[in-house]
């Protein structure tokens, strides 16, 4: 026992003499990563610069897969179709993201809660699980994903603006600010108002379909009286619900007696994906006429909106 004590005391001693022999570490600057000079002449690698000296925010306006495919040690199963290089396309790009995103929030929230990179891409798919759509954000640890950056950006019309301003901020709050680095969280509350008072159940995670015809005794067809009840977006928001999950609508003139629908209500997570993407597109005053219609979109929306000006967020920034 004494021998194997000597022993490791003096591989210690080595390693003690070895750490005051050795040099200063070179860390490698970020700069040798990625381009960040300055070029006034050029606007897109000018507010690259800008971005970074301002807010310590890296914006990747070519990305490859070694910016986006390994999250530490965990693979990000990603998909990710760079954006055209056209100098006209990147500025666009970059006005759309500022506008929609970077300038909703000050210059103290950006450099105390932003990722490190913003990434801009064509297209994202999100391999996980077996995905295989389109999505038009995606964010992890220390990284946020901007979609749709193509020859269209510059001419979306309002309600696609709009549509991916909502995912944009949706993303990254949801994701980013919750899961990522959960510096933002919704109290119990919010989801005891649909799923009951664990919070769980209720009226979370069912599934609804109905058929215009239903059979008789008879095996005759017969109108189905339900069919119009839960078809619509009336239906969810009573219960609480922004949107629901994989709804499917089919309805021929033709064949009427095969028109149906199905759709599944969230759950909790997706519960709070969807509610704060609901909140990021409703105008102020669609916003105020669902919440006197619908007592349960009421409480859902004052409980939501606190959590997230809690966080650092000013919805009256971003929803008009």
């Amino acid at each position: 026992m004494k021998k194997i004590t000597i022993l490791f005391c003096a591989a210690f001693a080595l390693l003690l003499a070895s750490c005051e022999k050795e040099e200063t570490l070179n860390v490698e600057p970020i700069g040798s990563n990625y381009n960040l000079a300055d070029d006034p002449n050029d606007p897109v690698q000018h507010f690259i610069y800008e971005t970074y000296r301002d807010y310590g925010i890296v914006v990747i306006t070519n990305p490859t897969e070694a910016d986006y495919a390994y999250n530490f040690t965990n693979r990000n199963r990603l998909d990710v179709v760079a954006p055209p290089q056209e100098p006209a396309v990147l500025q666009a790009g970059i006005e759309f993201i500022k506008e929609n995103f970077l300038d909703l929030y000050s210059a103290d929230f950006k450099k105390t809660n932003m990722p490190f990179t913003i990434l801009l891409a064509k297209s994202v798919v999100n391999k996980s699980f077996g995905g295989d759509a389109q999505i038009d954000a995606y964010a992890s640890s220390g990284m946020l994903i901007v979609s749709n950056i193509d020859e269209n950006i510059a001419t979306l019309s309002e309600e696609q603006a709009g549509q991916y301003k909502a995912a944009i901020n949706a993303t990254f709050w949801s994701t980013y600010m919750g899961t990522v680095r959960h510096l933002f969280s919704v109290p119990d509350e919010f989801y005891q108002v649909s799923g009951g008072e664990t919070g769980q159940e209720g009226d979370y995670n069912r599934y609804i379909s109905e058929m215009r015809y239903d059979y008789d005794e008879n095996w005759d067809l017969v109108p189905n009286p339900d069919y119009e009840l839960y078809k619509t977006e009336e239906y969810w928001y009573s219960l609480g619900f922004a949107d629901v999950i994989d709804y499917y609508l089919s309805e021929d003139p033709d064949w009427p007696d095969y028109d149906s629908y199905s759709y599944t209500t969230p759950g909790p997570t997706d519960d709070v994906d969807l509610w704060t993407r609901f909140i990021f597109m409703t105008p102020a005053d669609e916003m105020t006429t669902i919440c006197q219609t619908y007592e349960k979109m009421q409480q859902k929306y004052d409980i939501l909106r606190q959590a997230l000006e809690d966080a650092g967020c000013d919805l009256s920034l971003i929803v008009q």
